[in-house]
């Protein structure tokens, strides 16, 4: 994540500070007097250094540098040009150290440091500094300072990105101890702050950088309510770095990353709302080479906005480009998903593969705010999709697969946003029931849902609704590329109920509009004028007419679903 990255990047600008010092002790007379110690870091950081408290160094065998009050500003920066202050740095190394190298720094103690990190929409961003620093040309690797112990209390890291929210992690102490194998032993606690609120966090690790590897070993780590451990690792000595990673966690706090990706690119609270259910964004495919990577995660708990997700388990491959999902599973209340996805590089686009099946799966976004989510009806779906785009829209525009399923009894609400094809299944219900306005939850029956997806093209062979008060039989198109809705509609009264629909009983309806705003009306043409086979199907499909058979003569459809969707003999 950026924000991670900019945190160890503010967190090496603060180090580098303290290591300043100690770069100046190595190259300059130690007789001189303040002004002379910030140019000398100065020119070393590439940044001005400013020192408006006292300065104390005590020699002996160790020597000890104190200084109050420091700041390291970018000078072409207008807005608050100070990025790293420090109430109080304390430093302490090995004073023969010196004079033969490299440079030993036993200690480095940083006392009320603040880091504010901003960037404009342009790019630039105040922590930038000029390619070729003092001090990269005045140390080689054989003589860069060695640290064996940070301590930092009283951390506050902050973040101010053009079009994003701003964020703050505070910690209130992070200490790095060295030891003999070169492994440092990292620990912090604190909390992250986004849009005024605070997340709890803590981590534990064994870091070792090396020239070939970075490697966090032993990682235990909280976050919110969540709470992980594992290990990462980076080969850095090849043309792009490859990421190892595998995480175990009996519980994952996901809100965060949410709450940041909904604000991400949202300006002044606005949103804008889309004509379209898939996007025409185009999708940053440009992360997909920057690195390659190898992950596996196992997680009892995620815990996802008002859903929790268990037993997840997921492994993740990158490599040349190409992304690789296999498998990912988990189960939300009770139901089941597994699947499969790849996102490859094809020319100047990206290919799509994607496989799922979900089992009894209930969908918390369409409960009521009375409605508890067990009462929501079970779904039975199998996805097989494959596509090509830039956005979301195109790879659906472009598309070919199957989607078939079932779902099993009960309650919908009718006035809530739908996932994929409910929006079109609740649009339905409440232009049919005749007590919609009164009404917010309807009792579904069953549900019967076949599609067939051809080149951008879905032909909704069956799409079968069985409520408490009538039976719903429909078929027809939907063109992914506009969205546009041609379907065919039957409706029949359970008997005994003692409703009337007036003129829908029994007519030829039509399901025209878009996926977003289905619109259902009397096909009045179709139920006069049309002749023959088509009066008796309304339109329908051969599948479809033989459902709507079946619902004419009886009056529960749901009594065998799997007889309802076989197919005819082919010759």
């Amino acid at each position: 994540m950026k924000i991670i990255k900019l945190f160890i990047g503010a967190l090496a600008a603060a180090i580098a500070l303290a290591i300043g010092f100690a770069l100046y002790l190595h190259l300059a007379d130690l007789s001189v007097y303040e002004a002379e110690i910030e140019a000398a870091v100065s020119d070393a950081l590439g940044h001005e250094l400013s020192i408006e408290g006292e300065v104390d160094i005590e020699f002996g065998g160790q020597l000890r540098m104190t200084a109050l009050d420091v700041s390291l500003a970018n000078p072409e920066w207008s807005n608050e040009p100070v990025y790293v202050h420090a109430e109080k740095i304390q430093i302490a190394l090995d004073t023969w150290t010196l004079l033969s190298g490299p440079i030993e720094i036993d200690a480095v103690v940083l006392s009320g440091v603040t880091i504010s990190l901003q960037e404009s929409a342009d790019g630039t961003a105040n922590w930038h500094r000029p390619d070729d620093p003092i001090q990269a040309d005045s140390l080689d690797d054989s003589d860069a300072p060695i640290l064996h112990s940070l301590v930092i209390d009283n951390l506050l890291f902050s973040l101010e990105s053009a079009g994003a929210a701003a964020q703050k992690i505070d910690i209130g102490t992070l200490t790095l101890d060295r030891n003999d194998d070169g492994v440092l032993s990292v620990r912090l606690s604190g909390s992250h702050e986004v849009e005024s609120s605070s997340i709890p966090y803590s981590l534990s690790t064994g870091l070792l950088v090396g020239t070939e590897m970075i490697e966090l070993s032993d990682l235990q780590a909280t976050f919110g309510e969540g709470e992980f451990s594992g290990f990462l690792s980076v080969r850095i000595d090849q043309e792009k770095p490859f990421v190892t990673a595998s995480i175990n966690s009996p519980r994952l706090d996901l809100r965060f990353a949410q709450s940041e990706a909904l604000s991400e690119g949202v300006a002044d609270n606005e949103v804008v709302e889309s004509v379209l259910v898939f996007s025409d964004t185009p999708l940053n495919r440009s992360w997909l080479n920057t690195i390659d990577l190898s992950a596996r995660a196992v997680i009892d708990e995620i815990i996802l906005g008002d859903d929790r997700l268990h037993d997840v388990n997921i492994s993740i491959a990158l490599a040349d480009g190409a992304l690789t999902v296999q498998p990912f599973e988990f189960t939300l209340g009770g139901g089941g998903f597994s699947g499969n996805l790849t996102l490859r590089p094809d020319q100047d686009t990206h290919v799509l593969d994607l496989s799922a099946e979900l089992k009894d799966f209930r969908i918390g976004s369409l409960a009521a705010e009375d409605q508890k989510f067990e009462t929501l009806p079970p779904l039975d779906l199998r996805i097989e999709l494959n596509g090509r785009g830039e956005s979301l829209h195109d790879i659906m525009s472009a598309s070919s697969g199957r989607v078939s399923g079932t779902q099993n009894t009960g309650q919908i609400n009718l006035q809530a946003a739908g996932f994929l094809f409910s929006d079109l299944v609740t649009s339905i219900l409440r232009t049919l029931n005749p007590l919609a306005d009164a009404e917010t939850l309807t009792m579904l029956e069953c549900g019967i849902y076949e599609l067939n997806i051809d080149k951008g093209v879905a032909t909704i062979e069956t799409l079968a609704i069985q409520t408490e008060k009538m039976n719903i039989v429909s078929s027809g198109t939907v063109d992914l590329s506009t969205e546009t809705l041609d379907l065919n509609l039957r409706v029949k009264t359970r008997e005994g109920l003692g409703l009337s629909l007036g003129g829908v009983v029994n007519s030829f309806l039509k399901i025209g509009g878009t996926l977003k705003s289905p619109a259902v009306g009397i096909d009045a043409a179709g139920s006069v004028t049309t002749a023959g086979a088509a009066v008796v199907t309304g339109g329908l499909s051969v599948l479809a007419k033989g459902l709507w058979d079946r619902v004419s003569g009886e009056l529960n459809m749901c009594s065998d679903m799997s007889d309802s969707t076989e197919r005819a003999p082919t010759d």
